[in-house]
């Protein structure tokens, strides 16, 4: 009987204790603790804009439609998967990543947002690929839940390396 107890016991505990672990709103455990690693989605279904004029690597934070449609198109094309991934403005902010125009093979993957007192670090790695017969604006499109104003300031740090 002491070995069933015991096998009951456990579980319950373990159950217990993880209630108390709710899901935080990410800007209010951002002030509970040094660093955070925040959550964001990878949006799809764009392109940066001909008369989007960056040099360099320019990041962007856009809190509206009007910002978004600024730098970015929509690049719908059929069926489901087609349509550009939505952005819910009224909770969410949108951080892009601009490389300027190249005719080298670069794709842009964010790696982490991380919270360090008042500031937004962005982790972005530029694979640098082949050169083609053609120039493309590469991109990263984020989108964070949350409001931007939180924060003082947005740092990027980028690793840039060659394809395999």
């Amino acid at each position: 009987m002491r070995y069933v107890n015991l096998w009951l016991t456990v579980p319950m505990l373990g159950l217990l204790i993880s209630c108390g672990q709710g899901s935080k709103n990410p800007f209010t455990a951002k002030i509970e603790a040094d660093s955070l690693v925040l959550n964001f989605s990878v949006a799809s279904g764009y392109f940066v804009r001909n008369d989007f004029s960056s040099e360099g690597l320019t990041l962007v934070t856009i809190d509206s439609k009007e910002k978004l449609e600024e730098v970015f198109g929509y690049a719908t094309v059929m069926g489901e998967e087609g349509r550009a991934t939505p952005v819910n403005f009224e909770n969410q902010f949108a951080l892009a990543a601009v490389y300027s125009a190249t005719d080298l093979d670069v794709r842009m993957e964010p790696k982490f947002l991380v919270v360090e007192k008042d500031t937004l670090n962005v982790s972005i790695e530029m694979i640098m690929g082949q050169k083609n017969s053609y120039q493309s604006r590469p991109f990263a499109l984020l989108i964070v839940d949350g409001n931007p104003g939180v924060f003082k300031s947005i740092k990027t740090q980028v690793n840039a390396r060659t394809a395999d």
